[in-house]
């Protein structure tokens, strides 16, 4: 699975990179702008609260807000419970967990994008 981390450090994001590549996944880190984003196709993006959480609200809000990844599965990991409270609000259909509940919320994701992918049609164009 191809995840985009987003996270405010990064030392700290290489570590986190570290852990996702150990359970298989592509890890895109470091874009700069939304399009890059849309450019990259990731298959779910997971946002670090463990810092600057009013950061990962605004990239979300951002993400949510741009034709081509707005339907990108969020996942929001660690933070503080006021915190994620507020975005669990504004943000229901994403995933929220500790980041040690993490590797099975993607296995999960990944699970449902693959049988997602086998059940879609493709519309016939005459």
């Amino acid at each position: 699975m191809r995840v985009l981390l987003v996270h405010w450090d990064d030392q700290e994001q290489q570590e986190l990179a570290s852990d996702l590549r150990i359970w298989g996944h592509e890890v895109i880190a470091g874009f700069t702008t939304i399009g890059a984003v849309e450019d990259s196709k990731p298959d779910g993006v997971v946002i670090s609260l463990r810092r600057l959480p009013a950061h990962g609200y605004q990239t979300a809000k951002a993400l949510r807000n741009q034709p081509g990844v707005e339907s990108i599965p969020l996942v929001f990991a660690d933070g503080m419970p006021d915190k994620v409270a507020d975005l669990m609000e504004e943000f229901h259909q994403a995933r929220f967990v500790s980041w040690d509940e993490l590797e099975s919320a993607l296995a999960a994701l990944d699970s449902t994008t693959e049988e997602l992918a086998r059940t879609t049609i493709p519309m016939r164009l005459s």
